[in-house]
C-alpha cells in the first residue's frame, strides 16, 4: 500500500504539491522558497497540512475518455481558496468570486513522481541522472518519454452551483447542495476531455456553456435551459449582475456593445443545446457537441 492511500484528501494534496505549505502572498512565485519547491523539486522535510480539513473531504480518481483525472473535494471554503491560490494562481492571494466553486489545474509538476523515477533509475545501476532528467523534462509534452509528472487535477468546493440559492434553483437546500456537486464535477471533467480530445474547439464562453450542459446532463439527464441561464445570470431580456458571466466580461461594463455581443453569443449556444439531451451518457453528449453532430458552433 502506497503512502498516499493512507492520507486524507488534504494531506494527499500537500504530499503531491508541497508548495501548499507556503502562505499565499503577492509575488510569491518570484521568491527563492517557492522556486526551490516548484521548479527545483527540493521538497521540505516536513509537510504539515495547512488545511482545516473535514470528514466530508474526498479524493477520487475519475475515468474519462481522455484518461483518468484526480478530483479533490474540499468542504471548507477556506481550504478550497488556499489550494486555488497556491496551485492555480502560483501563490498570489487573489480573491475568488463566490460564483467560482471549482477549477481545473493543468501542468502541475509532481516531484514525488520524478523522485520515485530517479530512485528506480539509480537502483538499476544508472549513474548520469542529470542527463536523464534533462531528457525526461525536454520530452515532457512530446509523448516520447512515458513518465507523466505533469498532473491535471480538479478542485471542488462545497456550496451552491454558481452561487445560485436553492429557492431560485427550485430545490431544497440539501437537494441543491447534492446536485451542485454533481454539476461542478462534470462541468470540470467536460473541460478536461474537451481540452485533450478537441483542442481546436477552444472558445472560453462556448466551453463554459457546453460544460454547464454536461454538468446538467449528469445531474438530471437533460439540459435545463432555465438553470443554465440562472448560472450565468441571463434573463429573457438582459444580463443579471452577480451571475457567472461577469467572470468572462474582462472588466467591460455589462451594457457595453462587446458585452451585448457576448450575451447574444451565449443565447445562441444555449438555444442550440436546448432540447438536445435525451438521457444519453454525459461524455457521449459531449462528443456529439464537439464533433458537430449538434449544431453548436
Amino acid at each position: 500500500m502506497s503512502i498516499e492511500t493512507k492520507m486524507l484528501p488534504g494531506e494527499r494534496l500537500v504530499w503531491n504539491y508541497p508548495q501548499l505549505v507556503l502562505e499565499p502572498e503577492e509575488g510569491l512565485k518570484e521568491t527563492q522558497k517557492y522556486k526551490e519547491i516548484v521548479l527545483r523539486g527540493n521538497l521540505p522535510g516536513e509537510c504539515d497540512c495547512p488545511f482545516t480539513m473535514s470528514e466530508q473531504d474526498s479524493f477520487q480518481e475519475m475515468e474519462t475518455p481522455a484518461g483518468n483525472v484526480d478530483v479533490y473535494f474540499l468542504y471548507c471554503r477556506t481550504d478550497f481558496e488556499r489550494a486555488v491560490q497556491m496551485l492555480a494562481y502560483r501563490g498570489e492571494p487573489r480573491p475568488l468570486p463566490a460564483s467560482m466553486g471549482a477549477v481545473t489545474i493543468r501542468g502541475l509538476n509532481n516531484w514525488r513522481t520524478i523522485h520515485a523515477y530517479k530512485a528506480r533509475y539509480l537502483a538499476a545501476g544508472n549513474t548520469d541522472w542529470n542527463a536523464e532528467f534533462r531528457r525526461i523534462t525536454r520530452n515532457a509534452d512530446s509523448g516520447i518519454h512515458p513518465l507523466k509528472y505533469k498532473d491535471t487535477i480538479i478542485l471542488l468546493s462545497n456550496g451552491y452551483y454558481s452561487a445560485v440559492p436553492p429557492g431560485e434553483a427550485g430545490f431544497s437546500e440539501e437537494e441543491w447542495i447534492r446536485y451542485s456537486r454533481i454539476i461542478r464535477t462534470w462541468h470540470e471533467l467536460a473541460h478536461v476531455v474537451s481540452g485533450r480530445l478537441y483542442p481546436d474547439n477552444r472558445e472560453t464562453i462556448r466551453d463554459e456553456v457546453v460544460a454547464d450542459c454536461i454538468g446538467l446532463t449528469a445531474a438530471f439527464g437533460t439540459y435545463d435551459l432555465r438553470l443554465a441561464r440562472l448560472f450565468l445570470g441571463i434573463t429573457e431580456e438582459e444580463y443579471r449582475p452577480g451571475g457567472r458571466l461577469e467572470n468572462y466580461l474582462s472588466g467591460q461594463d455589462a451594457g457595453s456593445e462587446a458585452s451585448r455581443e457576448l450575451l447574444d453569443r451565449v443565447r445562441r449556444i444555449m438555444e442550440a443545446l436546448d432540447g438536445t439531451t435525451d438521457g444519453r451518457e454525459p461524455f457521449e453528449r459531449l462528443r456529439e457537441i464537439e464533433e458537430g453532430r449538434i449544431g453548436v458552433v
